[in-house]
Parts: structure tokens; C-alpha cells; sequence
């Protein structure tokens, strides 16, 4: 065990062997110990959502252009609703990360996918990239878990 001291109840007790302020000193990719990895690996899956649905666009855009009948108007409002989208979405996210904390701040971050994928349905392509933009705000969180560590 990590706390071999389990008579003092002010000290807590983590499955990972930790430093004075709490902080796991090792890394088992594999475990899902609370809460050092489970954060670890929740952070990883967030960066990975906010990466893909960050740079899938551009390359999809002929081929989103062709199913949607997209003018090249319409393909210029896209663009300026996503980046759009992302700026308001990182302010949002600085503030929310600021106020709670950045884990909780990108689990409420995850209320937007079910929008993300009905608007796909629906193929509205400016809200669409518009909601892939505000997907883009988990960099933000990951800057502010860095800098609070």
C-alpha cells in the first residue's frame, strides 16, 4: 500500500505511492486507480476528442461540400462560424476552469457531443462546425490542469 500509516485519518490513503502533496509518483498505464489515473486517462481520451474533432473538417471538406450542396459562400460562413465558435468556447472554458475545476469543467464539456451529432443528422454544416469548434476548448483545459500542478 501506498500510506502505510493507516492509523492517521487525516492522511489519505491512494492504491498509487504518492509525494507530500498528493501527487502519484508512478505510472501503471494499465490501472484505473482513483484518482491519479482515472484522471490520466480521462485527460488523454478528452485530448484525443478535442485533436479529432479539431482537425477532421478541412480534410472532409470536399466531400462535405458534394453531400451538402455547399456554395463557396456557404463554405466561408462554415469557417468563420467554427473559429468563432472555438473563441467563445475558450473564453467559456477559461472562466469555467477558473471557477471548478478543469476535470469537472471538461465533463460538462461532453453535454455537447449529443448536439454535435444531431446537427450532423440533421446537416446543418454552419452549426455543426460551429459546435466542432467549441469541442476544440479542451486544449484550454489541459493548459489550466498544467499550470495549477
Amino acid at each position: 500500500m501506498a500510506n502505510p500509516d493507516h492509523t492517521n485519518p487525516d492522511r489519505p490513503n491512494f492504491p498509487l505511492s504518492v509525494d507530500s502533496k498528493h501527487k502519484a509518483t508512478v505510472l501503471r498505464l494499465f490501472t484505473v486507480a482513483q484518482p491519479h489515473m482515472r484522471a490520466f486517462h480521462i485527460t488523454w481520451i478528452f485530448y484525443f476528442c478535442s485533436f479529432i474533432s479539431t482537425f477532421t473538417a478541412a480534410p472532409l471538406l470536399p466531400i462535405i461540400r458534394d453531400n451538402l450542396n455547399l456554395t463557396a459562400t456557404e463554405i466561408g460562413n462554415t469557417g468563420i462560424a467554427s473559429i468563432s465558435g472555438a473563441v467563445f468556447a475558450r473564453v467559456v472554458m477559461g472562466s469555467a476552469c477558473d471557477i471548478q475545476k478543469a476535470l469537472l469543467s471538461a465533463t460538462n464539456l461532453l453535454e455537447i457531443v449529443p448536439a454535435v451529432a444531431a446537427l450532423i443528422k440533421a446537416w446543418n454544416a454552419i452549426a455543426c462546425l460551429l459546435l466542432l469548434g467549441w469541442l476544440s476548448v479542451d486544449l484550454v483545459k489541459n493548459k489550466h490542469a498544467s499550470q495549477v500542478a
